[in-house]
């Protein structure tokens, strides 16, 4: 009763289970962004080898987190910038992650660990003949991709500015059946 709106007579109070996770995604959004001094200690504390990382690790910390990370990584898509470090196949920035998106039993070319910012030059595209063959959508795809002048931006899709915001968090939580007062 107490976490229904005031029109309906109640107090109008935010659910408080709601509110602990929206908080603990934008945390887990910061810990993903933020290149202050906190933000980086954790992340070569508990995350050296990656967000997606598949070994134990006793840590509340990363435990807490871990599915908050993984689902602000599946609802962003990154904006590649110059000198990219975004992983041309297994990051999202072109809808869905590369590797997701062809059928390929082959050795792929490029290499599976390839950056972005080792197949653009002067902000040009530099993609290998067998890969512009073998996936003629795809590359027509890839060549509309603008890479900026900024550094690799990771942008979460249920947010008007792209930023992880509590309130915004919050509302997609809820759902759009909520309004914020």
């Amino acid at each position: 009763m107490c976490c229904k709106s005031k029109e309906d007579g109640n107090l109008g109070l935010r659910d408080p289970i709601i509110l602990n996770a929206a908080l603990l995604k934008k945390l887990s959004w910061s810990l993903l962004t933020d290149d202050s001094f906190v933000f980086r200690f954790l992340r070569g504390r508990f995350f050296s080898n990656g967000f997606t990382q598949h070994r134990f690790l006793k840590s509340s910390i990363r435990c807490g987190l871990k599915s908050y990370i993984q689902s602000l990584v599946d609802e962003s898509i990154w904006a590649p910038g110059k000198n990219s470090k975004v992983c041309f196949w297994s990051d999202n920035w072109l809808g869905s992650p590369l590797i997701g998106m062809i059928d390929c039993n082959d050795t792929l070319e490029p290499g599976i660990d390839t950056t972005i910012g080792e197949l653009v030059s002067d902000y040009e595209w530099s993609l290998p003949t067998s890969f512009t063959f073998n996936f003629l959508m795809i590359t027509e795809e890839i060549r509309k991709t603008v890479i900026c002048d900024s550094l690799d931006t990771l942008i979460w899709r249920n947010s008007a500015s792209g930023n992880v915001t509590c309130v915004d968090v919050y509302n997609f939580l809820v759902g759009p059946s909520v309004k914020e007062r």
